[in-house]
């Protein structure tokens, strides 16, 4: 997870998920960068660097519900 910066003074940021490891590309190449909030929707068949840590099915239904259901911004208070 990481922040993309957003708005026209730059105090704006969007919460956005990637694969640390780079294996989300889109077909030319392009690194896949997903919204925070839709990320639970987003799966692969077969990941290499995946580890298992309990049962995926009751993790995905979990973070479903625990996710914002829209894109939220946030401002970085100075």
């Amino acid at each position: 997870m990481f922040r993309k910066a957003s708005g026209i003074e730059g105090n704006q940021y969007l919460l956005r998920v990637k694969c640390a490891q780079e294996q989300w590309r889109k077909k030319l190449g392009e690194e896949k960068m997903y919204k925070y909030f839709t990320v639970a929707r987003r799966t692969v068949e077969r990941c290499d660097d995946y580890k298992e840590m309990g049962d995926l099915r009751s993790f995905l239904k979990s973070l479903r519900k625990s996710l914002p259901v829209r894109d939220e911004v946030y401002t970085i208070k100075k």
